[in-house]
């Protein structure tokens, strides 16, 4: 075993957990004390919808709290990469469960059934709602609508909406023509674009499929949105919430501080090409230091560093 010289302290390099919480600046949480911060969202609120046979929840303040940081996020994603077009797709899909608190959906699994309203064209989620599993997709969307276009940002001109036939509501689609914003499901209110035909109309449709579907799956199988932890509705609703922040996160992270090749990676791809093994966290003569591993990871993640402080990145990767 070889000694460090008199007066000269080893390098150390740190382990994953103890590094991670030194760059946050705070320790990480043990698991029941991130399980109790989650069991704080089940508060007590007034149902947003109700059925004869099923309910909406309600949010307390501290999910409330949650959809306000959301915005936040939104909105400094417009400052740096700003937007004009609103394309919003509403969609809901099945988070399957097996916990006791799990009621039946429609098409006889057990879990829970959100709806997110995604603006398209900066592929973040502007509303989320968590629902039980037996509340039909078809109830109560103008609620959700409404809170979507509240977190648009300025700098917006042109609004559309995009949805499938559980967005068939006489409610909301008269509440959209009033605001003079265009629809499209299983009928539309948009007419036919100039010197083009229906067909476009039905491939604008079509352009939902690689929107909100694809972030329902990016939310349930390369985050954790499914992996919900507890019986309690709130603490559930919560965790969903997290998960569609940190989607949001990463879009903003991709449309800021990354290449434009990198502007729709999945989270597969990022671990692969920046996020997994960027590097190690050394301790040195009383410095600590984030060494970079590779020369390409490198110039990556110094791009991305000057562009979040200072606006979009100025390299590419090979």
């Amino acid at each position: 075993m070889r000694l460090p010289a008199p007066g000269r302290p080893p390098k150390s390099a740190l382990g994953a957990r103890e590094a991670l919480a030194l760059l946050l600046g705070h320790g990480l949480p043990a698991p029941q004390t991130a399980r109790d911060f989650l069991d704080a969202f089940d508060e007590a609120a007034p149902p947003l919808w109700q059925g004869e046979w099923c309910r909406v929840q309600g949010e307390g303040e501290r999910l409330q709290g949650l959809a306000q940081a959301n915005r936040r996020l939104i909105g400094f994603l417009q400052e740096r990469r700003p937007q004009a077009v609103a394309t919003i797709d509403v969609d809901a899909t099945i988070l399957e469960s097996q916990k006791r608190s799990a009621l039946a959906t429609y098409d006889g699994r057990t879990g829970y059934q959100p709806v997110v309203a995604l603006w398209a064209e900066q592929d973040v989620v502007l509303a989320d709602e968590f629902r039980d599993g037996n509340v039909p997709a078809g109830s109560g969307n103008r609620r959700l609508v409404e809170q979507a276009l509240a977190v648009l940002p300025a700098g917006v001109d042109a609004i559309r909406v995009r949805g499938d036939s559980a967005l068939y509501e006489q409610t909301l689609l008269r509440w959209l023509e009033t605001r003079g914003i265009g629809y499209f499901a299983m009928v539309t209110n948009l007419p036919d674009p100039d010197g083009g035909s229906g067909l476009d109309l039905i491939q604008w449709q079509r352009g939902k499929a690689g929107t909100v579907e694809h972030a329902h799956h990016v939310l349930t199988n390369e985050l954790a949105a499914e992996a919900l932890p507890s019986q309690r509705f709130g603490a559930n609703a919560a965790w969903f919430r997290l998960n569609v922040i940190l989607y949001n996160l990463l879009s903003a992270f991709k449309r800021v501080a990354l290449p434009e090749e990198l502007h729709s990676a999945r989270p597969k791809r990022l671990r692969f090409v920046l996020l997994n093994g960027v590097g190690k966290v050394v301790r040195h003569a009383r410095e600590t230091v984030l060494r970079l591993v590779g020369a390409a990871r490198r110039q990556l993640a110094d791009a991305a560093r000057l562009a979040l402080a200072t606006g979009p990145p100025l390299v590419t990767t090979a």
